[in-house]
């Protein structure tokens, strides 16, 4: 009886045993695509991070310095990403209400050293690095609202802020998550955070009052999969 549940033990194993080992080898050079979504993040240092929401979709061009699963590698992964937040002061239908509907666009080009932990389908991998961002796009739609005995009072403004904020464009990365096989590809699963560097100051303009726009560092959290190759 006791062999007998040695055998079915083992046989239970066995197929995660097989799916712990990846039947591909690796390669040195891999190249992906990648997609996701920004849900988290701020966009001036004075502000607190704060829901968001925004997509992130490029490329992911890697080299392994092993042909082993595991290990350290170097990603190129530029992408195109847009980022929105919404942010309130004081409550709607009172005396004073601004809400700011906050709007960019941008390209990035990261990067990143990445190493990945243990050589079966399922791998557990850091990453970190560096980045540039060029910023395409950058306004907000301001909405105050004004009541009284008369009834509420709004105005809506569109400003753009792209030429009076200087571009954020160095950061840092870093972040974690998993490279999954399935058939003849690889799936990284990724949650990541990305930050500019340096504060960065806008233009006064007394048009836009864009001394409140001032203090420029924006970081945000995403998460995105790919497909590699």
């Amino acid at each position: 009886m006791r062999h007998s549940y040695m055998l079915l033990l083992a046989l239970w194993l066995l197929p995660w045993e097989v799916y712990s080992q990846s039947p591909v080898e690796g390669r040195h050079w891999r190249f992906g695509v990648m997609a996701g979504r920004q849900f988290k993040g701020k966009i001036y240092e004075t502000t607190k991070m704060g829901s968001a929401r925004g997509i992130i979709g490029g490329l992911d061009v890697s080299y392994a310095f092993e042909k082993a699963r595991s290990g350290p590698s170097i990603h190129f992964q530029p992408n195109f990403s847009t980022f929105e937040k919404t942010e309130t002061d004081g409550a709607a239908q009172s005396m004073y209400y601004t809400e700011s509907k906050w709007k960019w666009e941008a390209v990035t080009v990261p990067l990143l050293v990445r190493y990945t932990v243990l050589g079966g389908r399922v791998r557990p991998f850091v990453e970190a690095g560096v980045s540039w961002r060029f910023r395409t796009g950058f306004s907000v739609n301001v909405r105050r609202e004004t009541c009284g005995f008369a009834g509420c009072y709004a105005t809506d403004t569109l400003i753009n802020i792209q030429d009076i904020a200087k571009q954020d464009g160095f950061g840092i990365q870093a972040g974690g998550g998993l490279e999954v096989d399935v058939w003849n590809v690889t799936i990284p699963i990724t949650i990541r955070i990305a930050e500019s560097v340096r504060r960065y100051s806008g233009t006064y303009d007394p048009a836009v009052n864009a001394a409140s726009y001032s203090n420029l560092k924006t970081k945000v959290v995403q998460i995105s999969a790919g497909v590699v190759f």
